[in-house]
Formats: C-alpha cells, sequence, structure tokens
C-alpha cells in the first residue's frame, strides 16, 4: 500500500502505483482502501468509468464513508452522469446538512445536467437553511449565487450581491478578487 501511494502521490507514476495495488489486492480482495486508491489512481488517468466501479464497490465495503461518497459523485460528473451524481450528493448533504460546498456541488450539478437555475437556486436557499453564514466556505454559496444571477442576465441584482458582502473568493485552490467580479458584471451589462 505505501509503495503504491509512493508510486501514485510521490512520483506520479500512475501505472506502477496501479501494479502496487493490484499485488495487495490479491492477498487483501475486500480491502476497501486498495479499492478506494485504485479507483483515484484510475479517476487520474481518466478513467472514470473504471474508478467508478472501483469506488462504488469500496463503498459498498465501508459505507460509513463519506469521503468516498463525495469520490463517487466527482466521478459520476465527470462522466456526466448528473441524475446519479444528484442521488450521491444527496446522501451527503444527509449526512452533513451543514457543509455548504455539498450544497454548491448540488446546484453546480443542477446547471450542469440541465441548465436549472431555479433549481440550483433553491439548492443554495436549503443551504442557507441548514447552515450558517460563518460555516467555512459558505463563500461558496455567495458567489454561485452571483453566478446564477448573471446566468439570469439580472445584473443589477449581482452587482448589489458584490457590493453588500464584499468578499473575496479564496478557497487555496482559486483567487478571485471581489472587485475582478464586479468589473465582469459591469462588462456583461455593458459598462
Amino acid at each position: 500500500m505505501a509503495l503504491g501511494r509512493y508510486y501514485y502521490q510521490g512520483r506520479l507514476d500512475f501505472e506502477r502505483a496501479l501494479q502496487q495495488y493490484e499485488i495487495v489486492r490479491k492477498s487483501l480482495p475486500n480491502d476497501a482502501s486498495v479499492l478506494r486508491w485504485t479507483g483515484l489512481v484510475q479517476s487520474r488517468q481518466g478513467r472514470f468509468a473504471d474508478a467508478l466501479v472501483n469506488l462504488e464497490r469500496a463503498y459498498e465495503l465501508d459505507p460509513a464513508s463519506t469521503s468516498l461518497l463525495n469520490m463517487i459523485a466527482r466521478a459520476l460528473r465527470l462522466i456526466r452522469r448528473y441524475e446519479e451524481e444528484q442521488r450521491y450528493l444527496d446522501r451527503l448533504i444527509s449526512l452533513a446538512p451543514d457543509r455548504p460546498r455539498l450544497y454548491v456541488k448540488k446546484a453546480e450539478s443542477c446547471l450542469l445536467w440541465r441548465g436549472d437555475i431555479d433549481k440550483a437556486r433553491a439548492t443554495l436557499e436549503d443551504a442557507r437553511t441548514y447552515t450558517s453564514e460563518t460555516a467555512e466556505d459558505f463563500f461558496r454559496i455567495h458567489d454561485l449565487d452571483v453566478t446564477l444571477d448573471i446566468f439570469n442576465r439580472d445584473f443589477p441584482e449581482a452587482l448589489n450581491k458584490l457590493l453588500s458582502k464584499p468578499r473575496d473568493f479564496d478557497d487555496m485552490v482559486w483567487f478571485i478578487p471581489n472587485d475582478l467580479r464586479l468589473a465582469e458584471v459591469y462588462r456583461y451589462s455593458g459598462n
């Protein structure tokens, strides 16, 4: 297992990592962690359907794992099986209703699946009901809400939200200054 992680995370040598996990799998065929790591490597290789098989099997063996649910939902999104993704996200939300990021993922899924802005907005309203504005990641809800206003071409409302709660978007992966978002909305509105 350690060699598999070394090749996967340390060397980015996905084939050798899979070889190591296969060695472990022969002696531990029902070990959820082997299936999880195999699925993660396959996902990095772009083999999402294969990854999904292993992640779902791992979840059968470890049904208390919310991280596996999250990984499965991500794999389903990547192969555009949004209806199934939503079922997994609903399960995740039922287990952790206070996590804003889960609602954002579900709202994004509504947009990707059917372009359903109303359902996405209703999902964000659920998030506001079950999570606190002081919760970590709550800013994601605000950011997606502004994006929904832009999609609806309701630029005054988007500006109002950006000006009433000026906050830079920063999730340690993306950093988007609030001023940049304001400029974006002004540009879309022809100003």
